[in-house]
């Protein structure tokens, strides 16, 4: 059989081919009704659009209905055919006419079942299908190598054509030792869903099932013949159509060996594989495209650990993925054996181990959960060049994502169990990817000491750095038994909103809250925790509360000068808007504004008592040229009135050029939005009821 793309009846119904032999070397079928019914769903959506493009598309050959017919049809096939991948096998020539399968055991026997199902449903597919597809009483699939696997399936198929609605279960023939085998469990039940699935969309089944045997697709594969990768891309290309990286790519390794037992053992794992991305696909009708990625990502960590000098750069229209001939030379070392080191790193990322682990320890986990999510994301987004030159100053965004994706695969890769300081490490690789950090290589260095040295590797000696005072306290902890309830502490208050996104901010993720140098106590590190979460409370939508800030704002303003000075457009916007940078006294490094103002919040019984214990009225001095006195004394005359518009004071727009009121020496106060396109601007004096002479 040569290698190209085949329609299902092609494949069940072609002379040269008496039956497909699932080999020893593969696993059990065990597909699943997610599985099965996202096939089925899939199949169904491009048989609707085939069926409602019968009455639009219309290709006319003036004097030949023939040809327009045949055009007509060719057109509709292109656009609305369904394609379930590729099939991979191997012929013998101790076994003629038999294929031995390497790839596409649960495509091709879940749609094999959905021709059972559909024969045992329509009386004139009923007799084709016994004299095509079930060749004197055979399986056209056999499970050779699983006896009884291949018993009940023919028994199975005999009775469906006999009796539809039959329990299997009853049947005499049916064996209390089925009920341990996965492949005959995985028949029995997506048989059934497959009957469900028709029952409820059908009531003629008759044109669904020409679209399957003449509409669903696959790309075919001869793994013993290497030439004919070459020749399987030349035609793809000929026809306009893309072939899958992965696909491209497997072809090509498994043509590189030559042990058909190792084709044989390579080609089943592909297929779990495949399996693997099919879970994590997201909105993707299949697993290719995740699938790419996921490779396009490990190439270029090998491109770049390995020194072979591929770079690819963003076009107009965005990033071109690496050829075959490409990835080929990233993979060719080490083959399918770099890819599953990878595959296995992130099956650890995706699986429960981790949180298994955090669970038993009593760790926070819920940034565990987040990042899955986040990788997840990254991978089916296929946005990401992972080509890029990493001292690329304008490819930032990549870069971030590489520090989470490379490193998190690194630190994971060859790993058989896990301890406390990996999880650490993998927090250090969560906060740095939060942080905007893009120093890719420096990372993935830090990772290989990570796994050698530890967590402490980011210690030194003459750093005040957050990362580095955090760690040093962690360290010092170390043999006390509540180390897991800090750790948890800690990592909670860092996931709030406010404080988990430290770009541009110093990387400060908890430093601003907890002085490490101080040694806090598990007790004094829940207070600060249970208060920050108090001010800013997260909603059920995980977005934060600001029902607090004026009230915040208006008692940092007692402290000093807490915001960020800005000029818009020729005029004075004083920001205190921003509540990263005033958390974090950004602004505010002399006055230390938000930190004395917590230290004291600390010691409250909530916010409105502390309010009126420091909002004192402020000395007033009409000549001042200060911008604290000024903004101080509206502070307590307006309060939370003074933010009506929004979180900026704006002095010195050509509309307000006139001296304020109660402050000559300076353009009017002006309360805004941020400017002064659209809201009600509001001039503070008009709001001041106070006279002061």
């Amino acid at each position: 059989m040569k290698a190209g793309k085949y329609n299902i009846k092609e494949l069940f119904s072609n002379k040269n081919i008496e039956a497909v032999i699932i080999p020893e070397i593969q696993r059990d079928y065990v597909w699943g009704k997610d599985q099965v019914e996202g096939l089925l769903q899939s199949i169904f959506d491009d048989y609707i659009n085939f069926e409602g493009s019968k009455s639009k598309i219309h290709i006319t050959v003036h004097n030949n209905p023939a040809l327009e017919k045949t055009l007509s049809n060719y057109y509709k096939t292109l656009k609305y055919s369904t394609s379930i991948g590729f099939i991979y096998a191997y012929s013998d020539f101790e076994y003629p006419d038999k294929y031995f399968l390497i790839d596409g055991q649960q495509r091709l026997t879940t749609v094999y079942l959905l021709l059972v199902a559909i024969a045992s449903k329509d009386e004139n597919f009923k007799n084709q299908f016994s004299k095509i597809y079930f060749k004197n009483s055979k399986s056209f699939i056999e499970y050779r190598v699983r006896e009884a696997s291949l018993l009940f399936l023919n028994q199975t198929i005999k009775h469906n054509l006999l009796h539809n609605d039959a329990e299997l279960e009853e049947q005499c023939w049916y064996y209390n030792f089925y009920k341990n085998d996965k492949t005959i469990q995985s028949i029995v039940r997506n048989l059934e869903t497959i009957k469900n699935f028709l029952a409820e969309n059908f009531d003629d089944i008759g044109s669904f099932k020409d679209y399957v045997l003449n509409h669903v697709q696959f790309w075919y594969f001869d793994t013993n013949i290497s030439e004919q990768g070459e020749e399987l891309y030349i035609y793809m290309n000929a026809r306009g159509e893309r072939m899958q990286s992965n696909e491209n790519l497997k072809a090509e390794l498994l043509a590189k060996i030559n042990s058909q037992d190792e084709k044989d053992e390579w080609g089943r794992k592909w297929e779990e594989w495949q399996n693997d991305f099919w879970l994590i696909r997201g909105k993707h009708e299949n697993a290719d495209e995740v699938f790419n990625e996921f490779l396009y990502c490990i190439a270029g960590l090998e491109n770049h650990k390995n020194n072979k000098g591929f770079f690819i750069k963003n076009s107009n229209k965005g990033f071109a993925p690496p050829t075959n001939n490409q990835l080929l030379q990233c993979f060719r070392n080490h083959s399918f054996l770099t890819i599953e080191r990878y595959i296995n790193a992130l099956k650890i990322i995706l699986g429960d181990e981790i949180l298994d682990f955090c669970k038993k320890n009593d760790l926070y986990y819920k940034w565990i959960i987040h990042t899955r999510n986040l990788i997840r994301k990254l991978l089916n987004d296929n946005q990401t060049n992972y080509f890029i030159k990493l001292d690329d100053a304008n490819r930032g965004t990549e870069q971030n994502r590489m520090v989470l994706l490379w490193s998190a695969l690194e630190l994971f890769s060859n790993v058989q169990t896990f301890d406390l300081d990996t999880i650490i490490s993998f927090r250090i690789i969560y906060n740095r990817y939060h942080n905007y950090i893009r120093a890719v290589a420096t990372n993935l260095n830090d990772v290989a000491k990570f796994k050698s040295i530890g967590f402490e590797v980011v210690i030194s000696d003459n750093s005040n750095d957050e990362e580095v005072l955090k760690y040093k306290f962690l360290s010092s902890q170390k043999q006390k038994s509540n180390l897991h309830n800090i750790l948890s502490v800690i990592w909670h208050l860092e996931d709030h909103p406010i404080n988990l996104d430290g770009s541009y901010l110093r990387n400060i993720n908890s430093i601003h809250l907890i002085d490490y140098k101080q040694n806090p106590s598990v007790e004094e590190l829940e207070l600060i925790r249970d208060k920050f979460y108090e001010l800013f409370p997260i909603k059920e939508d995980k977005s934060v509360n600001w029902d607090n800030y004026a009230k915040i704002i208006s008692c940092l303003i007692t402290y000093g000068k807490c915001w960020n000075a800005k000029v818009t457009n020729s005029y004075d916007n004083l920001d205190f808007d921003n509540e990263k940078r005033i958390v974090r006294d950004i602004d505010a490094e002399e006055d230390k504004c938000f930190s004395k103002f917590f230290e004291n919040y600390l010691q409250a019984n909530n916010l409105i008592e502390l309010e009126k214990r420091i909002l004192i009225e402020p000395n007033y001095d009409d000549q001042t040229e200060e911008w604290l006195d000024a903004i101080q004394w509206y502070n307590f005359q307006l309060k939370e009135k003074m933010w009506k518009e929004g979180y900026y004071i704006a002095v010195g727009n050509h509309n307000h050029r006139k001296a304020d009121k109660h402050f000559p020496n300076f353009y009017r106060f002006v309360n805004t939005k941020g400017n002064f396109n659209g809201g009600n601007p509001t001039i503070l004096s008009s709001k001041v009821k106070t006279v002061k002479n």
